[in-house]
């Protein structure tokens, strides 16, 4: 970008010195723009001249503005005048606050020239000058100078003013002048300048770009100086050449916002590939895990071979184990068909048992209500022969012996029944108790018959369904058989391929892994280099923004508009002119007394023709040069 900014500096000072040079040798003479067509209509040249002190200071400031009349002898002029003065004709001024008034009568005029005398500060110039002298090195003023020996310095500073309209600080392009008389001096240094030969005359030429601010500086080995004074030139950069500027002011743009583009796209890249570092480092712990897990399974692998092995003669032991038991099925099918029908048989014998069942249960339950009805006979009879009995020996204490014989005899049947009493009680009580559990055989019975009806039921429900069931547990063990086959053969062809290339992927993988891990490594430290990276592209990027403020601080020049329109240094109501320069020469130091023969334009009161008039502007804008 430095060299860029130089290269742009050191072109177009070429340019504008070789063009400044042509255009300062016609000056005053030719406009330096041509008008575009248009309705006529006064067009006008305007020219500031300004005086300069020794120094620099403004002292007399004047502008001669040169118009085509196109035909018009009546126009207004804008501007604030201390005074006008016609340089072409005899007719007069008509001056107001607003500026002047022409009218030239029925004048044949085609160019019209005057000039008009202005306050030194009425025009803001686009820079300021401070001259300053040294002679053998030591500050001298101006005056002591003259006729001086030794080597004299003439230092130039310019300074762009911030108070200029935006047209003159973009657009006015500045050269600095000065003649030397080649007989009077022995050496002449005047670094950056462009040295022009013109007879005995060396001509000395700076250039500098609109808002630059600069020194330049003249060295002149003399035996006796003297100066014909600093001429200063400002014109606008319009001629066609210029118009590149635009081109490159776009390029300039261009580059920049490219290297801007160029900084924000290296830097999201800077941080992607750091936001990298992290994920290659896990990477990196992955793979060398994974060498880990290869190594572990490397060194298993064998035991694996052995588990392989007893796994498979595991599974070959229990598919046979399973294919015996296939045929179990069909009879464990046949079983539950003969089952069912013996569980139909038994039922159908069994209910066959319900009637006697029934018909013994009713006896039953009639010899319990006998025996019961018996028993209270029994009970009554007892009761009534202990009656008896003792009626007997009542009887018996007071009748013959004949009664008392019949008595004994009755109390002997009535005392065998009584004897007997117990046994026959005892033999009811068993026997009613055995009609009790015959009923309850009974019951039990029916109930079984029952839950054998709805066993058979149960049985005839699921049967389709078993018989489905050892179908299919059939089919799934025969499926569970060939799978397991297709199995066995898988993992037996699996295990003789894994030995024969547990080997060659155990070399390959740790090759593999190791290239890898050392790829990361490098990756990792390159990675490190990141940071140093990003410090190298904010330093070009801090170069390229550092180098183009400069060169746009330095000066105005890539904001030059070759086609903006000019403008009127004495009012902006004034049409645009055709062309617009400023000179400015310092006072000439020499052994002429001190006189002074710059240019003046002040011309004198007595009447003069006009070509006289003309004759004396170009004489007196001659001896600038």
């Amino acid at each position: 970008m430095q060299a860029f900014r130089n290269i742009c500096k050191v072109r177009t000072r070429k340019l504008i010195t070789g063009l400044l040079l042509g255009v300062f040798l016609i000056s005053g003479v030719y406009p330096i723009a041509v008008a575009n067509a248009a309705p006529p209509a006064v067009t006008t040249d305007e020219a500031v001249y300004v005086n300069l002190d020794y120094y620099g200071i403004v002292e007399d400031v004047s502008v001669v503005k040169s118009c085509s009349l196109n035909g018009i002898y009546r126009f207004q002029d804008y501007g604030v005048y201390e005074s006008v003065t016609n340089m072409t004709s005899y007719d007069q001024p008509i001056l107001s606050t607003d500026g002047v008034q022409w009218d030239l009568g029925d004048s044949d005029l085609q160019r019209f020239y005057y000039s008009c005398k202005v306050k030194n500060d009425a025009i803001v110039l686009p820079w300021s000058f401070d001259v300053s002298y040294k002679l053998n090195g030591q500050p001298k003023q101006a005056q002591e100078l003259a006729g001086a020996a030794g080597l004299v310095e003439i230092n130039i500073a310019i300074k762009p003013n911030a108070q200029a309209k935006d047209y003159c600080k973009n657009n006015m392009l500045l050269q600095v002048t000065t003649y030397v008389n080649s007989e009077d001096t022995y050496s002449l240094e005047a670094p950056g300048s462009q040295l022009q030969s013109l007879g005995t005359y060396k001509a000395v030429f700076f250039a500098a770009l609109p808002g630059e601010e600069d020194t330049f500086t003249i060295r002149i080995g003399t035996n006796s100086f003297e100066t014909k004074g600093i001429t200063m030139m400002m014109i606008p950069g319009t001629l066609k050449q210029m118009e590149e500027l635009k081109e490159l002011k776009e390029a300039k743009d261009t580059v920049y916002e490219s290297a801007g583009a160029i900084y924000h796209s290296m830097n999201d890249l800077l941080n992607t590939l750091e936001s990298t570092k992290e994920g290659l480092n896990l990477l990196k712990s992955g793979s060398e895990g994974v060498e880990d897990a290869r190594q572990t399974f490397s060194a298993g692998k064998g035991q694996m071979y052995q588990y392989g092995d007893k796994t498979l003669e595991d599974i070959t032991a229990a598919n046979d184990q399973l294919e015996k038991m296939i045929p179990y099925f069909k009879i464990a099918k046949r079983m539950t068909r003969d089952l069912n029908r013996d569980i139909e048989s038994m039922t159908n014998s069994l209910n066959q048992l319900r009637t006697p069942l029934g018909n013994m249960g009713d006896s039953a339950a009639t010899v319990e209500e006998d025996l019961e009805d018996l028993q209270a006979m029994l009970d009554t009879l007892n009761d009534q022969l202990g009656g008896t009995l003792y009626g007997m020996q009542a009887v018996a204490d007071t009748a013959t012996p004949f009664e008392q014989t019949g008595l004994m005899g009755a109390g002997q049947m009535a005392g065998t029944v009584m004897e007997y009493d117990d046994t026959i009680d005892s033999l009811m009580a068993e026997t009613a108790s055995m009609a009790g559990t015959l009923s309850e055989i009974t019951d039990l019975t029916r109930d079984l018959i029952d839950e054998t009806d709805d066993l058979g039921d149960t049985l005839n429900n699921y049967e389709d369904d078993i018989l489905d069931l050892l179908d299919d547990c059939r089919s799934l063990t025969t499926l569970l058989n060939t799978s397991i086959d297709n199995s066995v053969a898988f993992l037996t062809y699996s295990k003789t391929l894994l030995q024969a290339s547990a080997d060659q992927l155990d070399d390959v993988s740790a090759q593999g892994l190791q290239g890898l891990i050392g790829v990361l490594d490098k990756g990792i430290l390159g990675l490190d280099s990141v940071k140093n990276i990003r410090e190298a592209n904010q330093i070009v990027k801090n170069t390229i923004d550092r180098e183009v403020d400069k060169f746009e601080k330095e000066n105005q020049f890539l904001n030059l508009d070759t086609k903006a329109d000019l403008i009127s240094f004495t009012s902006d109501k004034n049409p645009a002119p055709t062309s617009i320069q400023i000179i400015l020469r310092t006072k000439e130091i020499s052994l002429d007394n001190g006189e002074d023969h710059g240019l003046d334009l002040e011309f004198p009161k007595e009447k003069v023709g006009f070509w006289a008039r003309i004759k004396e502007l170009f004489r007196r804008i001659a001896e600038i040069f």
